[in-house]
């Protein structure tokens, strides 16, 4: 399966979304997720629930009445809007703890990981996901990939660690297979970020909130373009792992097959499979699809740097998945090549367009910039938007890719 991320947006727009209120709860007046001004605020809530099919029960039920929860925490905290004329009763609902706007967000600390993901999402400004800007300095992007072997046999569904082997039921949906991670940008995807403790770059616990922030800023921007049917990040946030790779020294790429597999094993992952260098990443994200009930799954690796001191580029992807490469930056913005500025956000946005087979559009001359008659994805479209024209261009609209 292969769909690049244009055609599928083109889809989503022709889709209608069904709608039904669930028992006990108050009828949409309005399309889920739609909400009207001023009827809308940034939430967190915090749930009592018994587990992760309990979790998206209370997720269904309340994105019909016209909340809204593109970001998920296992297990316990979801955010996300929810309109003012449903807050109260979504409070009184058994399964919440406690819903929290932003104004009251000190009081939804409990500890670490937890502490973090709130300390994050209270210092955001309240401003609409971020749109990809032109930055400031020269930007270059390796494109990498695919990381599987096309010709190499498709493997058989993963194990899950944790429950000893259960049966895989939703990382195989829409008959994709152990290695087919991020075939469409739509349903539920699992998002692995991994902040590792580096030789020379370890992480202090407000550089993680702030990296926390920018991820979600950027997850919140697809989770705009893909309203309908929908899409909901369901984040795994992997911090103080240790890796012995200088990325202040060594640019990520060169055998980098090595550090992803040292801090995948780090965490009990180690599967060979036929085909590809990263048998651990695709083992680790079977095991988080089944986990979580989720159909697709990106691996981030963020490392704490300004920029990759000796790299052609700023950050890489590879195409169609499972994983990007970034850093980190500082304050939420990135240093390419040592000068200027861009933000996280944005270079996040960018790579992970390239995780669900979307490719460069930027001029020729800049990173792995493609032109129009190549083609990408499950419906092999051509990248007709690209500004490296060629025959068979459309007129060019800006893209998250084209920058």
């Amino acid at each position: 399966m292969r769909r690049s991320i244009l055609s599928l947006l083109a889809c989503l727009s022709l889709l209608s979304p069904v709608s039904a209120a669930g028992a006990g709860l108050p009828a949409p007046e309005i399309p889920p997720g739609e909400h009207r001004p001023g009827d809308t605020g940034d939430a967190l809530v915090r749930l009592r629930v018994d587990g992760i099919d309990d979790l998206w029960d209370f997720v269904d039920d309340w994105e019909r009445a016209g909340a809204r929860f593109p970001h998920v925490y296992p297990p316990d905290v979801l955010i996300g809007d929810v309109p003012e004329r449903i807050e109260r009763a979504l409070s009184e609902d058994p399964r919440v703890e406690r819903l929290f706007r932003k104004e009251a967000a000190l009081a939804a600390k409990s500890a670490g990981a937890r502490d973090l993901l709130v300390d994050s999402w209270s210092a955001e400004l309240g401003a609409p996901p971020p749109e990809p800007a032109k930055q400031d300095a020269p930007f270059g992007d390796l494109l990498l990939g695919p990381a599987f072997d096309p010709s190499a046999p498709l493997p058989e569904s993963g194990v899950n660690k944790t429950t000893g082997g259960l049966v895989r039921k939703y990382g195989s949906a829409f008959g994709a297979s152990m290695i087919q991670t991020s075939e469409l940008l739509m349903g539920k995807v699992v998002v692995g970020v991994f902040l590792p403790d580096a030789a020379g770059g370890a992480y202090s616990d407000p550089e993680i909130s702030t990296v926390y922030q920018s991820v979600r800023g950027a997850m919140d921007f697809w989770a705009g373009k893909a309203r309908y049917p929908g899409v909901r990040f369901v984040y795994d946030l992997r911090t103080k792992i240790p890796c012995s790779r200088n990325f202040h020294t060594t640019p990520p790429h060169l055998n980098n097959k090595a550090w992803v597999a040292e801090i995948l094993e780090s965490i009990g992952y180690d599967l060979f499979l036929k085909g590809t260098e990263y048998g651990p990443v695709y083992e680790y994200l079977d095991s988080l699809r089944v986990r979580t009930r989720s159909e697709w799954g990106v691996v981030f690796f963020i490392p704490k740097a300004t920029y990759f001191p000796g790299a052609p580029y700023t950050a890489y992807a590879y195409l169609g998945g499972p994983f990007l490469v970034v850093p980190s930056g500082s304050n939420g913005r990135v240093t390419p090549h040592g000068s200027g500025s861009m933000g996280l956000s944005d270079l996040v946005i960018h790579e992970s367009g390239h995780l669900f087979w979307a490719l460069d559009e930027y001029e020729p001359g800049a990173g792995t910039s493609q032109p129009c008659h190549v083609r990408s994805g499950y419906l092999d479209i051509q990248n007709r938007n690209s500004l490296y024209h060629d025959y068979s261009c459309d007129r060019h609209v800006p893209c998250a890719m084209d920058n």
